[in-house]
């Protein structure tokens, strides 16, 4: 059975078009931090960036940093016990 719900939401390029309104508003731009969740909205606030910096709206890619609550943290968990994925 296939989660469509899952399939249409979890779309990381419906949420590229974030990475606008973020920078648009933001005053600072060096950093932006972004929850990770399961991916989706990093990975289009991401993309979007990367789509501004190569359409030269901006001039320098700004560092994205994933957060993670501390206590439902499993990629953070992941990285620092140095674990590698089988897929």
């Amino acid at each position: 059975m296939i989660n469509l719900l899952s399939q249409i939401t979890a779309n990381y390029f419906l949420a590229k078009p974030r990475a606008t309104g973020i920078y648009v508003k933001m005053e600072v731009r060096e950093h932006i931090f972004v929850p990770l969740g399961n991916g989706t909205l990093f990975l289009g606030v991401v993309f979007g960036l990367e789509h501004l910096l190569a359409s030269g709206v901006i001039e320098k890619m700004p560092k994205v940093i994933a957060i993670q609550s501390e206590h439902c943290a499993p990629f953070a968990e992941a990285v620092k016990q140095g674990l590698k994925s089988d897929h």
